[in-house]
């Protein structure tokens, strides 16, 4: 069984992370992938 997943970039508050997050759950993503380094993409 395959799983999908996306990563997401830099957000500018804490409820866009969560629009985001909830957004690709609703577009039927498994897993979200996120930089080490939260302020900029390393």
């Amino acid at each position: 069984m395959f799983r999908f997943g996306v990563a997401l970039h830099i957000s500018a508050t804490r409820r866009a992370w969560v629009e985001k997050c909830k957004k690709a759950e609703a577009l039927g993503f498994d897993t979200i992938a996120v930089a080490d380094h939260l302020g900029m993409p390393a």
